[in-house]
């Protein structure tokens, strides 16, 4: 029987929505690139006096661009990536406001060009400008939970997500009801030799969570104070400790 061009037509088009369904359930059970990676990243800011003189350094458009680029997000590009960056800071507070921005994984052939694009451009605003508001945040606090700041980061993130990363940016010099590193300011090398105490106290005030294990943290040091470098040695050490992944940096 021959077929009119109009069921040929439909004939064809069947078979290709058949291939596009069946290319989709592959792409989701192999994490093939059509559905695209998950990134859950924190930044998170210390704001206590301490800081104030070492965070002029930090500049967001290039810490933003290094962070676009590492995921693979370019404006006016659809992407099939998904990605969460969570915002928050490190002072007096015991539970710290964060703030995000989203961009929603998705098989965007699916779905109008342009329409991708509006979102990745959205999200790609957004996370700058949120990234430029963080670290203009004046630091003007007494007090750093820095321990407390760092878990409620790590609590934020979709553990399950392919790339998981919580940068920091601080003096790393706890000064709160936990702990006082303020003490260590003449002997800094001292922070290695009383770690189990220290660590100890820590774990005392609120332990870690098995979830956070296998999750990257960089921590961006200062350059020029010996005591912010050991305090940043004994993050590294007690993060690597609970099954984090933890690297010491000048910059990102």
């Amino acid at each position: 029987m021959k077929l009119s061009n109009e069921n040929l037509f439909n004939a064809l088009s069947l078979i290709g929505a058949m291939l596009l369904i069946s290319i989709i359930a592959t792409s989701c059970q192999d994490r093939d690139p059509l559905i695209g990676d998950s990134y859950e990243y924190v930044l998170l800011i210390d704001v206590s006096k301490s800081y104030e003189d070492s965070k002029s350094s930090l500049i967001g458009d290039i810490l933003h661009s290094a962070l676009m680029k590492e995921m693979g997000i370019e404006e006016n590009s659809p992407t099939n990536i998904g990605a969460r960056i969570y915002f928050s800071y490190m002072g007096k507070s015991y539970l710290p406001i964060v703030s995000k921005a989203e961009l929603e994984s998705k098989i965007w052939m699916l779905n109008p060009r342009k329409d991708r694009i509006n979102e990745v451009n959205t999200f790609y605003n957004l996370s700058k400008q949120q990234t430029n508001d963080l670290l203009s945040r004046n630091a003007n606090d007494q007090i750093s939970n820095l321990y407390r700041g760092m878990l409620n980061g790590l609590s934020q993130m979709d553990h399950s997500a392919q790339h998981r990363k919580m940068i920091v940016m601080a003096d790393y010099l706890e000064s709160s009801v936990i702990l006082e590193m303020g003490d260590y300011l003449k002997q800094p090398e001292k922070l290695q030799t009383d770690y189990e105490k220290l660590k100890s106290l820590l774990v005392a005030s609120e332990p870690i969570s098995d979830e956070f294990k296998g999750t990257e943290i960089i921590l961006i040091c200062p350059e020029y104070y010996l005591v912010s470098y050991e305090a940043a040695k004994f993050w590294r050490r007690f993060f690597e400790e609970h099954g984090l992944i933890v690297s010491i940096r000048p910059s990102y």
